[in-house]
């Protein structure tokens, strides 16, 4: 799955959904997030400690943790990810989505 993909398959939706990848570059495997919220490991569909990219939609952001029970170390995202940094990429296990203001 690739970024060009991702139109056809949101379509229909009421907003964008916050979107996490399991490869570098908006690729590979993928889970959406429709509604703000706090996410642990039980809740993601895609293999543990595969997050390595994202989505985020202006009105945005997402919090991810290292460990499950939002725990860990912790890196804020706020805008399309195409490789995450600070260590954390390919180590997450939890995330929280936020509304901001715009």
């Amino acid at each position: 799955m690739y970024i060009e993909e991702l139109p056809s398959v949101a379509n229909g939706f009421d907003k964008d959904p916050v979107i996490v990848f399991t490869e570098p570059d908006l690729g590979g495997d993928y889970q959406f997030f429709f509604e703000p919220g706090r996410y642990d490991i039980d809740a993601l569909t895609i293999p543990d400690d595969s997050i390595r990219s994202l989505l985020v939609p202006v009105g945005y952001k997402v919090t991810l943790f290292e460990h499950a029970g939002f725990s860990g170390e912790r890196v804020v995202v706020h805008a399309a990810t195409e490789v995450l940094a600070g260590g954390i990429e390919g180590k997450v296990s939890s995330l929280i989505i936020t509304e901001t203001t715009v």
